[in-house]
């Protein structure tokens, strides 16, 4: 893909991280959610989620693209 040859040293996961048992077992030092936060039907589970997959300093980071058009 793309960004594994952009990027060779960041290891890139993908899927429903709803689902349980999800990547349940792994901590991350960033969870990147781009363009998909509004196709979750609750954020703040979302999130919670999320901060349980994290490493103590870890950072969860939500991005949009602003070059969508309604």
């Amino acid at each position: 893909s793309q960004a594994k040859r952009i990027f060779p040293s960041v290891e890139f996961n993908h899927g429903n991280i709803l689902e349980q048992g999800f990547l349940s077992d792994q901590q991350f030092d960033i969870i990147l959610i781009a363009s998909v936060i509004q196709y979750f039907p609750c954020v703040k589970n979302l999130v919670i989620i999320c901060m349980e997959r994290l490493t103590t300093a870890g950072e969860i980071h939500i991005r949009d693209s602003p070059s969508y058009s309604n």
